[in-house]
């Protein structure tokens, strides 16, 4: 195969990889629909087509560009999709377009900033790992791409006008040497971009706040209408991590409440609160709420790294004795639970609760008289029908003590009604009566609000509890991945001296099919930890980010003992190596920077040498008359007034003409210039002087008006080879 043939064939391999990779990342982000990623992904075969055999009229394309405009429209404003998925799904419409119209070898630029430009939306619209190996990788194939079509057009420039030697320039090119120096250069600017963001850590100021609502919000309601939870249960989006020890510092593996938000009023279709106000807490201390309590085996720690979220909500295990977030203000709602000031990215945080459950004999002893703040809001009377209201009466008359009667409508909800994703009582003029007679089937929401209701139409105080029960255990990271699926709803009870207490009515397959879901959970356990990971570490990485590496870098330099940390900073999920292994995973770090750095040196100067056998870019003295000839050509053509495109020859025939003390040395640069540029041979230490001679005179020649321009003395300008002067 010719030298030319392998270059297009590189070339075209080269484009390909770029057109895919920027579809790719417009996949990886998940807001590209199923069809455009259909047609987009073998569209990158599109650059093998001869586009000038395609008779396309202009009016066609005219008319598929309005129609795609026009589609992007009703899907952003009819559709309500979001804009950035809009703009994603138009990129792909013009790289089709743009593969399928190029006049010329240089439209393919436009195909290559096409690419780029769905590489940043895709780094708006997705916060995946994936997206990395795909921005890697086109980094490296599109260095390729660029550096190819330069070829291609030399090429071509040098066959339309003769070239001196039949080399085509792209025989030593395209060798296994070239693409370890192209290679590795490009790895060289990324571990230097990495080290710029090192050094330069993310700012968190959301230039683009307000253009656009963010895309990767995960749901959760502050109020629970019949019906929803079951619609966000069929989500398997990750809505937060958790990780939970106890007082000695071990993994919690049991499924846990996650206490979202206490609901107190009912109105028949759906539970809110009755006053939505909220009490600001402000702390000095970082927003730290109580003392962390010395661990007494009741204690649990958890640490939560929540995504991004439609709600403010802090979560907790039930009770919460201390709150560490990073602000210093927390909002309180009215009947129990926290709310960030502002909603953020991707709030961390660390709570200490007390997890206590009081036996049978404390339960049934709590019958003391309840507290004015609880029997004014938590009795106040349900909507209920006459039937279900004496369904009500039937159950709690089983039971001697609000324990007990509690206990019996759990047990005949759970074990007598079959628990459904489906809503059949949903949309209901009474959806609980129709839930306890006529379907007998639901989500948690409407085990839920029977069980409280019922209970609260016997003088029993309840309230409803919006949050997420369990979630699937990550072995690899110990901490619970929390997803949409695992929203949940429960009952908590009021008992005198005792507090509010879970109570569930919800039948257990509902987390039996949880816990089958969770097949193979090592595997996708590492895959979200490198996951969290890419977030914590890069997403994440901000000042306050940086001044921590750098004191555990400093601290495992000094080999001294454990590094106090600032009280506002916030543990990884999962911990982290000790600040000895931190500082030694630094100093690796840095071996392995530096040989990379030799290694690509070492490629470089292979490679110079390998092409100074072949011919293609000279070494040493004739790299050094190369580029003097260069600028001593430059320098003549513009103090002669020549034009941009004369060649190196005209330019020394017109300065032997102006100069002829000047003629036998430019005459013999200009013929040696050719020699070593193109025809493989080597410079000598003379020609590199001649050179530099040619360039000192050429630098103390007066400048020549271009013919045609008008002279500063006169309307008539100078004539061709004189210097304006006179």
């Amino acid at each position: 195969m010719s030298a030319s043939r392998r270059l297009d064939r590189a070339f075209f391999t080269a484009m390909i990889a770029v057109v895919l990779s920027g579809t790719l990342a417009l996949v990886v982000s998940g807001q590209l629909s199923a069809p455009a990623a259909v047609i987009a992904l073998p569209a990158s075969l599109l650059v093998l087509v001869d586009t000038r055999r395609l008779r396309v009229p202009n009016a066609l394309w005219n008319l598929l560009g309005a129609a795609a405009l026009l589609g992007a429209a009703y899907a952003y404003l009819g559709l309500r999709l979001h804009l950035l998925s809009v703009l994603a799904h138009l990129t792909v419409f013009l790289q089709v377009y743009r593969l399928l119209v190029r006049e010329n070898s240089r439209a393919y630029l436009i195909n290559i900033l096409l690419a780029f430009s769905q590489l940043l939306l895709a780094a708006i619209l997705t916060i995946r790992l994936g997206y990395l190996l795909v921005f890697v990788a086109f980094a490296v194939v599109t260095v390729w791409a660029l550096l190819l079509l330069q070829l291609r057009d030399a090429r071509d420039r040098q066959q339309a006008a003769g070239p001196t030697s039949n080399a085509t320039g792209a025989d030593g090119l395209l060798r296994p040497l070239y693409l370890a120096y192209v290679t590795s250069m490009t790895v060289a600017l990324l571990l230097g971009t990495a080290a710029i963001f090192l050094v330069m850590p993310r700012l968190q100021i959301g230039l683009a706040e307000g253009f656009a609502a963010p895309v990767h919000v995960s749901g959760f309601s502050e109020e629970v209408r019949l019906g929803d939870v079951g619609l966000i249960q069929r989500n398997n989006d990750p809505v937060m991590r958790v990780s939970v020890t106890d007082p000695e510092g071990r993994p919690v593996t049991l499924p846990l409440y996650f206490h979202g938000l206490a609901l107190d009023t009912f109105d028949g279709q759906r539970w809110r609160l009755s006053d939505a106000t909220t009490v600001s807490l402000v702390n000095q201390e970082y927003g730290r709420l109580g003392d962390i309590p010395a661990p007494d085996g009741t204690t649990l720690s958890q640490h939560y790294v929540l995504e991004p979220m439609n709600s403010r909500v802090v979560f907790y295990v039930r009770s919460p004795l201390s709150l560490l977030v990073p602000l210093h203000r927390l909002d309180a709602a009215s009947t129990e639970g926290y709310f960030f000031p502002r909603r953020a990215d991707r709030p961390e945080y660390n709570v200490h609760s007390r997890v206590v459950r009081p036996s049978a004999e404390e339960f049934r002893a709590a019958t003391g008289p309840l507290p004015s703040h609880v029997a004014d809001r938590y009795l106040e009377p349900p909507p209920l029908s006459d039937r279900a209201a004496e369904l009500a009466a039937s159950w709690i008359a089983m039971g001697d003590t609000p324990y007990d009667a509690a206990l019996v409508v759990q047990q005949e909800l759970s074990t007598g009604f079959t628990y459904s994703l489906d809503q059949p009582s949903a949309g209901k003029a009474d959806p609980i009566d129709h839930f306890l007679f006529e379907s007998q089937e639901g989500h948690c929401e409407f085990f839920a609000t029977a069980m409280a209701v019922m209970l609260r139409s016997q003088g029993i105080p309840t309230r409803m509890v919006n949050g997420f029960h369990g979630g699937d255990y990550n072995p690899a990271g110990d901490y619970f991945i929390v997803r949409q699926r695992h929203a949940h709803s429960w009952v908590e009870v009021y008992f005198p001296e005792l507090g509010w207490q879970i109570f569930d009515p919800t039948p257990v397959a509902q987390f039996d099919e949880q816990a089958r879901l969770r097949l193979g959970a090592q595997l996708r356990g590492w895959l979200d930890l490198a996951g969290l990971r890419w977030r914590t570490l890069v997403l994440d990485y901000d000042q306050q980010a940086q001044l921590d590496a750098v004191q555990r870098a400093r601290q495992g330099v000094a080999g001294g003992g454990s590094l106090s940390l600032p009280s506002f900073s916030i543990p990884r999920l999962g911990g982290g190596p000790s600040e000895a292994a931190g500082g030694a995973g630094g100093v690796a770090l840095a071996l392995v920077l530096i040989a990379a750095l030799l290694a690509v040196r070492w490629v470089i100067r292979r490679w110079r040498e390998s092409l100074a056998a072949w011919g293609e870019i000279p070494p040493g003295d004739s790299r050094r008359f190369v580029r003097l000839s260069r600028r001593a050509i430059t320098r003549l053509r513009s103090r002669l007034g020549e034009r941009p495109e004369a060649t190196a020859r005209e330019v020394a025939a017109r300065a032997g003409r102006r100069e002829p003390s000047l003629d036998a040395d430019v005459r013999a640069m200009a013929e040696r210039y050719y020699e070593v540029r193109f025809g493989g041979r080597r410079a000598s230490r003379e020609d590199v002087q001649t050179a530099r001679a040619v360039l000192s005179s050429a630098r103390r020649l007066r400048r020549t008006r271009p013919p045609g321009s008008a002279s500063p003395r006169g309307p008539a300008g100078p004539s061709p080879g004189t210097t304006g002067e006179g």
